[in-house]
């Protein structure tokens, strides 16, 4: 997974250097969402990395796919895709693009995992918190992971925090060995 975040990571980045001047975020959100949904398509999916499928072919059927509306830099960068036979890392750049565009508006990402359902005053109270910390606004997303025993594991852009007593207990074990 870390893999091909660092190979997704110079196309995200082009691609919202493409869609910051004209505020275009978006509609590039819209076409990696697209984009990523037609690749999950096994009638799609089966000409991606076939030799006998040519670059300028793939590329026609995903415009036709991903709707006419595409600007010239989207066909472009998807043209750049094909030809790097980077199409399987759409996922990685959608979701790379989509923490771009998310600090460019002043607003930080997180995730909690915990081993109960958090009440809407506990996740206002991270919220608030996480907010303070970054001096951004708090997206907030929660999962709960009954296997965590109690606690939390707190996701912020590329940081982890496990504060969960399956953690403990797995650095106590660590010590132990």
């Amino acid at each position: 997974m870390q893999e091909s975040l660092t190979v997704a990571r110079p196309y995200a980045e082009a691609a919202f250097n493409y869609s910051y001047p004209d505020n275009s975020s978006d509609d590039w959100i819209h076409m990696l969402v697209c984009l990523c949904d037609a690749l999950k398509e096994p009638s799609l999916s089966n000409l991606v990395g076939n030799p006998k499928v040519a670059d300028e072919a793939l590329l026609s059927i995903l415009v036709e796919v991903l709707g006419k509306d595409l600007t010239k830099q989207q066909i472009n960068f998807l043209r750049m895709l094909i030809g790097a036979k980077r199409l399987g890392v759409a996922p990685q750049i959608l979701q790379l693009f989509s923490a771009l565009n998310a600090e460019s508006e002043g607003v930080v990402s997180a995730t909690i995992t915990s081993a109960y359902e958090l009440s809407v005053p506990e996740q206002e109270k991270l919220k608030a918190a996480i907010g303070a910390r970054y001096n951004k606004s708090c997206n907030l997303e929660t999962r709960v992971d009954l296997g965590l025993i109690g606690g939390a594991i707190i996701k912020i852009g590329d940081s982890v925090i496990d504060l969960s007593l399956r953690g403990r207990l797995a650095g106590m074990e660590n010590k132990i060995i």
